[in-house]
């Protein structure tokens, strides 16, 4: 007879990297701002002017993994501005533009 051994292996995902995803850019009315973060929890999501000026600033609750944040900057004069997304543990940074 043959001897058959049956070794159980469990797959275990990989913490994702926290990231940053903005679209449409440019926009002109709303900017969905994809958030991926390992761990959840709360976030504040602000917009600044190239000076460095805030000139929107929100919280939101994350859930472990991708989260969808609509942002309305139909508000916002044409022009390039920086989203801030600060959790406890990370802080991601990127560059979008308001056209008409």
């Amino acid at each position: 007879g043959q001897n058959l051994v049956a070794e159980q292996v469990s797959l275990e995902e990989a913490p994702q990297s926290p990231s940053l995803h903005l679209f449409p850019n440019p926009a002109s009315a709303q900017l969905q701002v994809r958030i991926t973060d390992a761990a959840g929890g709360k976030a504040q999501i602000q917009v600044f002017s190239m000076t460095g000026q805030i000139i929107q600033e929100e919280e939101t609750l994350l859930s472990e993994g991708t989260n969808l944040h609509n942002l309305e900057v139909n508000q916002l004069p044409q022009g390039t501005y920086f989203i801030n997304v600060i959790t406890d543990k990370t802080k991601l940074n990127q560059k979008f533009t308001v056209t008409r």
